[in-house]
């Protein structure tokens, strides 16, 4: 078992401090690829709350572009 993960005396889970995220994963598959920058594309433009839009200026463009290609790359293994 991952030390990172253990269950919690009462049953709940937690979560190391050694554990990383790729925050610029939209589409939830452990890494930053060609499937993140399709979403990128696809909703070009004014979008409110949406996963692509890492600056939070209701808009995904360019800012959000640059963001997702410095994590490009970026992967964790999946815990379960």
């Amino acid at each position: 078992m991952d030390d990172d993960f253990a269950a919690g005396a009462d049953g709940s889970n937690t979560i190391g401090a050694s554990c990383t995220w790729c925050s610029a994963d939209i589409d939830g598959s452990l890494d930053v690829g060609l499937s993140d920058i399709f979403y990128l594309v696809d909703n070009w433009g004014p979008c409110a709350s949406c996963p692509g839009d890492f600056n939070e200026d209701s808009n995904i463009g360019v800012s959000d572009l640059l963001y997702l290609l410095q994590e490009w790359g970026c992967t964790i293994e999946d815990p379960v």
